[in-house]
C-alpha cells in the first residue's frame, strides 16, 4: 500500500484545507447522500419494495450528514469494557435519531459537533412500536483547519 513520507505528513497541516481533506480521505462507496428530512419509515417502504438484497444486489448504503447530540458507549456484558457506540443526531433540526456502531468504539465522536455517517436503514419493532433503525458502516469528522 502506498504511503506518504513522514516529511509530507509533518507538513500536511500547512496546506489548503481541501488538500488536507483529500489527503485524509479514504475511498468509500455509498449509494447516495440522503437529506435528513427523508430519514423516516417512508424511506423503508421504498427500500422494502427493492428486496431481497444479497449477492450482486447489496443493501443500499446512505451518506448522512448531521449534528451530533450525544454519544454513549454500551459495555460488554462480560468484560464491562465499552463495546458499541450509539450516536444520537439531530435530523431536520428537530428529530433525534440514534445511529449504532456495533462492536466498534469511536471515542473521537464524543468531542465532535457534526459528522458524516454511512448507514444502512431498517425497520425495528420493539414493544409494539416501529421505528427507523440506522446502522453505521463508517463516519468522517469535518477537517479542522
Amino acid at each position: 500500500m502506498a504511503q506518504f513520507s513522514q516529511r509530507s505528513r509533518d507538513r500536511l497541516y500547512t496546506c489548503h484545507p481541501d488538500l488536507i481533506r483529500l489527503f485524509e480521505t479514504v475511498v468509500v462507496h455509498y449509494d447516495c447522500t440522503i437529506p435528513s428530512q427523508m430519514t423516516s419509515l417512508e424511506l423503508l417502504d421504498h427500500l422494502e419494495s427493492m428486496r431481497p438484497f444479497g449477492h450482486c444486489f447489496e443493501e443500499p448504503v446512505f451518506r448522512l450528514e448531521a449534528p451530533i447530540d450525544d454519544v454513549v458507549f454500551y459495555k460488554d456484558k462480560t468484560t464491562k469494557e465499552p463495546k458499541h457506540t450509539a450516536v444520537t443526531v439531530q435530523l431536520g433540526g428537530r428529530v433525534k435519531q440514534k445511529i449504532m456502531f456495533f462492536n466498534e468504539v469511536h471515542e473521537d465522536l464524543v468531542a465532535a459537533k457534526k459528522a458524516e455517517f454511512l448507514v444502512t436503514a431498517s425497520r425495528n419493532t420493539w414493544q409494539g412500536m416501529t421505528q427507523l433503525s440506522l446502522m453505521a458502516k463508517d463516519f468522517a469528522l469535518p477537517v479542522q483547519p
